[in-house]
């Protein structure tokens, strides 16, 4: 957030992408997703904390993925279509390791006024798989929200290196069908450091080389949800 923030009071016409992990577990929630006394009493008894991030989208569990950042001017181009084109650094990095995934072709919330629901069967981010969404066959992979904001955008997204579904559904009580995958079930053996720089080349191959990269950082100083 602090990266768009001075993207938007510098008028930076530079892009920057933002590679990193997370220090331990955490659950993000979209801005929209209500947190019940429940939820933060199993997530504390679980020693998981909650975090409040400021683009919609489903509840992630972190702590066992790759998370992205992307700031940048989206100018005229719609929702889509900068998803699209974030996507395309993405799937080029995901294709250097051989995997090929595609933009998600599940369906697409509609625009309107934000609806605050609870955390529940339909709220686990990996859970479903909608139109900005990358797939590899019928399985999720990646899951990305953006916010827009006086001609920027920033866009983040989640990949799972090993696989959480387990301790998901432990949290969210979510006992629905989960069809994700993880790059461990892809590409056995895979580091998060070889996963980071061919996402930085994939970027790189879709963007040009002169734009800021930025490579795993720890994410500090959250915001937790009260």
């Amino acid at each position: 957030m602090a990266l768009f923030e001075n993207a938007i009071r510098k008028e930076s016409l530079r892009s920057v992408v933002r590679i990193y992990r997370w220090d331990g577990p955490a659950l993000s929630v979209g801005t929209h997703q209500r947190v019940s006394e429940e939820l933060a009493a199993r997530c504390a008894r679980l020693g998981v904390p909650v975090v409040r991030r400021c683009t919609g989208g489903s509840a992630v569990l972190h702590g066992r993925d790759l998370t992205y950042s992307v700031v940048a001017r989206h100018g005229t181009r719609g929702v889509l279509e900068a998803y699209s084109e974030v996507a395309r650094g993405l799937i080029w990095g995901l294709a250097l390791l051989g995997i090929d995934a595609r933009v998600g072709m599940g369906s697409q919330s509609t625009a309107g006024t934000p609806v605050t629901v609870p955390l529940g069967a339909r709220s686990a981010c990996f859970g479903t798989t909608v139109g900005a969404d990358l797939r590899v066959g019928s399985a999720k992979i990646c899951g990305s929200a953006q916010l827009r904001r006086r001609g920027w955008l920033l866009q983040h997204g989640s990949i799972p290196l090993a696989d959480d579904r387990a301790l998901t559904r432990r949290i969210l009580r979510h006992s629905g069908p989960n069809t994700s995958t993880c790059i461990e079930h892809l590409r056995p053996g895979t580091s998060d450091a070889e996963l980071s720089a061919c996402l930085v080349l994939g970027f790189e191959r879709s963007w040009g080389s002169a734009r800021e990269v930025a490579l795993e950082e720890l994410l500090t100083n959250l915001e937790c949800v009260e």
